[in-house]
């Protein structure tokens, strides 16, 4: 199964751009959140006894898109460290084969 694995670089650090965007749409939602979904101004009456539980779920559920965002962007700094390494040993690989061209080229027939 391995042998099928292919890591390309591009589509690597493509992959990384996406994790990215997704923590801006799960910051976007939270500050929806925040503003809209936690808005208790109109609660009177028996109503205002919510405001607790209201602001409580507002603030699990934005610590959850928090939770979220950073593990997205942690897998994108990981996935950023490996498109490094990978590219660190394409340009190795790449010179070593010059290397070995070069001597050939200097190989009299």
């Amino acid at each position: 199964m391995a042998e099928n694995l292919r890591a390309i670089p591009g589509e690597l650090s493509g992959f990384g751009r996406l994790l990215d965007r997704n923590a801006g749409h799960l910051r976007k939602i939270g500050g929806w959140a925040e503003r809209t979904a936690s808005d208790t101004s109109g609660f009177t009456g028996l109503m205002v006894t919510l405001v607790p539980a209201v602001e409580a779920a507002t603030a699990l559920y934005g610590g959850t898109l928090d939770l979220a965002q950073a593990a997205l962007k942690k897998v994108q700094a990981d996935l950023a460290d490996v498109v490094s390494d990978y590219e660190e040993t394409e340009r190795a690989i790449a010179a070593m084969f010059q290397k070995i061209q070069s001597e050939l080229d200097e190989v009299k027939v």
